[in-house]
């Protein structure tokens, strides 16, 4: 049987997972996820319901306290390279709704493989149902981005009145 990895060329995606914090252990760098998160409940109120309605606008930028840490290992050893990560978040319905992009990243030749700890402050949030953060990575000298993960939240909205 064969198994097809998730990555690039040269990059094997290994994991993500979006938690509301992690702790890094500085004497063994391993890190410690907490509270991993599968369902988040958003408040809304009917107040606000009317502004958006007023302003035409299409969604909330909800605040949260998220990170999506993924974990990627080069699949060939003793090389330098360099990666860019990209994580769109895309709503119920498949449409992109919010994304942010990491800076190029340097992948010493020593290094096996990297882990990243990206906070997501805000979430664009337009209705009730399963939101998705699609991972995507790119090699230096690469034109597009190749999408190696997607991570599920399900999204439950409460109108408080």
């Amino acid at each position: 049987m064969k198994y097809k990895e998730n990555g690039t060329k040269n990059l094997r995606h290994i994991w993500s997972v979006l938690c509301s914090s992690s702790v890094l252990d500085q004497d063994t760098n391993n890190l410690s996820l907490n509270n991993v998160v599968e369902q988040l409940n958003v408040d809304i109120s009917e107040e606000d319901l009317r502004k958006k309605e007023a302003e035409k606008s299409e969604g909330f930028a909800v605040n949260v306290q998220l990170q999506l840490v993924t974990r990627i290992a080069k699949k060939i050893q003793n090389k330098s390279m360099v990666v860019n990560l990209k994580f769109d978040i895309l709503n119920p319905e498949s449409k992109v709704v919010g994304s942010m992009t990491t800076g190029d990243i340097a992948m010493k030749k020593e290094l096996k493989n990297l882990r990243f700890r990206n906070n997501i402050p805000t979430l664009p949030i337009d209705k009730d149902g399963v939101y998705t953060i699609a991972v995507l990575l790119k090699e230096a000298g690469e034109s597009q981005f190749t999408e190696v993960d997607r991570v599920p939240l399900d999204v439950i909205v409460k109108i408080k009145k």
